[in-house]
C-alpha cells in the first residue's frame, strides 16, 4: 500500500509536470496569435494598394508583397513547429494515462484484498489509507481533465490559426498582388494547406 500511494504521488508530480508544459504552448500559442493580428492589417490597406497600384512602380509593389510573404512562411514555421510540441505533449500524456490505468488496476485489486487485510492490521489505518488513495486518484484524475481541456484549447487555437492564414493568402490574391514563389514555399512548408490552394484554383 506505501509503494501505491509513492507511485500515485510521483504520478500526480507528472502531471503537474505536464500541465506547465501545456501553459507553455498556450503562452506560444498566444504570440503566435498576436504576430497574426498584425498581419489582419492587410485587410485595411488592400483598398489603398488598389488606389495606389497605377501611381507606383509595379517593382515596388511586388517587393512589398514579396516581404509580407516572407512574414506569413515565418508564421508557418511556427506554426508547424507548435504543433510538433503539442503532438509530443500528447504522446507524453498518453504514456501517463497508460501508467494512471495501470496503477488504478494495481489500487482495485489491492481493494479486494481488503477483506482479509482487515483482519491482520489495524482497521482505522486501513481506512485512512484507502483514504489517502482515494484522494490521490481524485487529484490525478482532476490533473488529467485540465490537461485534457489544455490540449482542446491549444487545438481549437490551432485551427483558428491556420484559419487566418488562408484568409491572409486569399487577401494577397484579392490585391492582385502576384506571389508564385511564396505559393510554392507555403506548399513546401505546410503540406496541409495543399487542399486549401487546390479548392481557391477551382473557384
Amino acid at each position: 500500500m506505501d509503494q501505491l500511494l509513492l507511485d500515485a504521488k510521483r504520478l500526480a508530480c507528472r502531471l503537474r509536470e505536464h500541465n506547465g508544459s501545456a501553459d507553455a504552448l498556450i503562452s506560444q500559442a498566444n504570440g503566435l496569435h498576436c504576430k497574426l493580428d498584425a498581419m489582419k492589417q492587410y485587410q485595411d490597406i488592400v483598398s489603398d494598394l488598389n488606389e495606389v497600384a497605377n501611381r507606383r512602380p509595379r517593382s515596388t509593389l511586388i517587393l512589398g508583397s514579396q516581404e509580407e510573404n516572407a512574414r506569413i512562411r515565418e508564421l508557418q514555421q511556427e506554426n508547424i513547429e507548435l504543433q510538433t510540441s503539442v503532438a509530443e505533449y500528447q504522446s507524453a500524456l498518453e504514456l501517463i494515462m497508460a501508467k494512471y490505468r495501470d496503477q488504478v488496476s494495481q489500487l482495485i485489486k489491492a481493494n479486494r484484498l481488503d477483506a482479509s487485510c482487515m483482519k491482520l492490521n489495524n482497521y482505522k489505518e486501513l481506512q485512512a489509507k484507502t483514504e489517502q488513495i482515494c484522494e490521490m486518484a481524485a487529484v490525478m484524475a482532476q490533473a488529467i481533465y485540465i490537461d485534457d481541456e489544455a490540449i482542446q484549447q491549444e487545438q481549437e487555437k490551432m485551427a483558428s490559426i491556420e484559419s487566418e492564414n488562408r484568409g491572409l493568402r486569399e487577401l494577397l490574391k484579392i490585391s492582385g498582388i502576384p506571389y508564385p514563389e511564396a505559393t510554392t514555399s507555403e506548399e513546401k512548408a505546410s503540406p496541409n494547406c495543399q487542399p486549401d490552394s487546390q479548392e481557391t484554383s477551382e473557384d
